[in-house]
């Protein structure tokens, strides 16, 4: 369903470190290569070396989860601009094993104002590959289910976006 799409909002849940790289392997090679990862500014991008990292090994940006985000939508706006797609975690943090935090407002604003189809995305099973708290993996089955996209129209309202996405991520 991601044949013929060049540029699409990946949307999906948040659950470990590894989710970005799971996410990206189950994309087509061509959706994948042109595919920028939002990072945890705090997190990711405190210090070169985690920033490079997280830069090289998943085309990640930082993108603010607290306080004023104006500057990374208006990035992830120039991202898509210059033919980018985009994967966000709107969640804005891993969430408990297993669980589907509340999404952040934020994705409805970009499902709307990107002018992109959103595809939802749901990651089952790393969060006991690689949990929060730990750092060594350990073996575990991992499934990705990739949803239809969804369109939001330009006068469609914030909030009503961000419910549909969350929505479409939690059928998954």
């Amino acid at each position: 369903n991601l044949l013929g799409l060049e540029r699409v909002l990946l949307v999906a849940n948040h659950n470990s470190h590894l989710d970005s790289i799971t996410v990206l392997r189950a994309l087509p090679p061509s959706l994948r290569d042109r595919t920028a990862v939002a990072a945890a500014e705090d997190y990711f991008f405190h210090n070169r070396f985690t920033a490079a990292v997280t830069h090289l090994t998943v085309n990640g940006f930082p993108f603010a989860r607290r306080g004023p985000i104006r500057k990374s939508l208006e990035y992830c706006d120039e991202l898509v601009g210059r033919g980018w797609s985009l994967l966000v975690y709107p969640e804005g943090s891993r969430a408990h094993p297993g669980k589907i935090s509340e999404f952040k407002s934020g994705v409805g604003l970009m499902g709307v104002k990107l002018g992109v189809p959103v595809v939802p995305v749901r990651v089952r099973g790393l969060e006991r590959v690689l949990p929060k708290g730990r750092s060594v993996p350990s073996p575990h089955r991992v499934e990705v289910q990739i949803g239809p996209p969804i369109t939001c129209a330009p006068d469609t309202p914030y909030s009503e976006a961000t419910r549909r996405v969350e929505e479409a991520v939690r059928a998954l």
